[in-house]
């Protein structure tokens, strides 16, 4: 795509790491840019963009989010005018409208006003932040071509003011309407500095894979596949040195590790875990290092994701239990303030 952008599908099974690879890139890409920034400030360069820095937005699909429309982009859109969760929705339109008049500026004002009321209406604000009255009476059609239309505008503003990574994460999840809005603004990483990062599981029957089969063969300059295979047995050797330092677990013991983790990394980090919780592996108080208690040659965890947290929960204490339920019925995401205003004792949450 000219050297301008381009769309990364990263793809891997559960437990492969994609989420961990990507919230590396993102640490690395603040790293980067803030040495660019210092770079800059002793006037030493400046890139080619004008020298505004890299803007990071991430969005997930969730499992419980799949009826709700654009519920991937609306999380992308949280990220960027920072909402808070306890905020009244008329301190969020006016964020957003300031937000929107900051990207767009004095000389391009039209294109704040034209598309302002339709990202209110994509983010639910109330009426008086929504649709003037020549919109209220367009067909579904055409509004939801005019809230496509101003979400591609205002990645354009973004993508034109510098370098813009946008990252959906979960894609396997995502529902059908965030989808097709994806669809329609991927096209823009051949005309601006814009990289898409699309993580999803390898699943040939879901919606998403469908999309990124067919991204692939239209975009086929842009688009790369990143495929995150199992690990090697010596890569896998290598991950258990790391937890654990090397030549502490007894060759049949990491044989058994091997056999049970297929080169999943979270397979392999459980297993640790387990060992430690079952005092095969014991951190001497001395030399503050690992050892192995005895060898084993058999380890009984169970054989999925699922039931290994299952498993993980059951050795927590009960208060923390109860912590952890009324943190799942929030969402995977949520404000510990939050938490500790619905838990009864607020101590439980040390």
């Amino acid at each position: 795509c000219k050297g301008r952008g381009g769309v990364v599908f990263l793809e891997g099974d559960t437990g492969m790491g994609k989420s961990a690879l990507v919230g590396h890139a993102h640490q690395y890409a603040l790293r980067q840019s803030a040495v660019l920034s210092e770079a800059k400030g002793v006037g030493q360069t400046e890139d080619s963009d004008g020298g505004q820095s890299l803007t990071w937005l991430q969005g997930r699909g969730r499992s419980y989010d799949q009826s709700r429309p654009y519920s991937m982009w609306l999380d992308l859109f949280e990220g960027w005018f920072e909402t808070c969760e306890e905020e009244p929705l008329t301190e969020t339109g006016d964020r957003l409208r300031r937000q929107v008049e900051a990207l767009w500026g004095e000389q391009v004002a039209e294109k704040a006003t034209e598309h302002y009321p339709f990202l209110a209406t994509f983010l639910s604000l109330p009426q008086e932040y929504a649709l003037p009255e020549f919109a209220k009476h367009l067909d579904a059609g055409t509004r939801r071509q005019e809230i496509f239309d101003a979400v591609r505008s205002w990645i354009e503003a973004l993508a034109g003011r510098g370098p813009l990574v946008l990252v959906f994460d979960n894609v396997h999840w995502a529902d059908a309407s965030s989808l097709e809005l994806l669809e329609f603004c991927l096209p823009l990483c051949r005309e601006y500095p814009l990289l898409w990062l699309v993580a999803l599981r390898p699943d040939p029957t879901a919606p998403a894979w469908k999309l990124k089969s067919q991204v692939e063969r239209d975009h086929d300059s842009s688009a790369t596949p990143l495929v995150l295979l199992p690990l090697t047995d010596a890569q896998g050797d290598k991950m258990v040195d790391r937890l654990i330092g090397p030549h502490v677990v007894p060759d049949e013991t990491r044989a058994l590790l091997r056999q049970r983790a297929e080169g999943n990394p979270y397979y392999i980090e459980e297993f640790i875990h387990a060992l430690i919780r079952e005092g095969v592996l014991v951190k001497d108080a001395a030399t503050d290092q690992w050892r192995a208690t005895r060898t084993i040659d058999s380890l009984d965890l169970p054989n999925s994701l699922q039931n290994l947290l299952l498993a993980r929960i059951d050795t927590l204490s009960q208060s923390e239990r109860r912590v952890l339920q009324m943190a799942a019925v929030i969402g995977p995401v949520f404000w510990s303030q939050l938490l500790e205003a619905i838990a009864c004792d607020g101590s439980q949450m040390m």
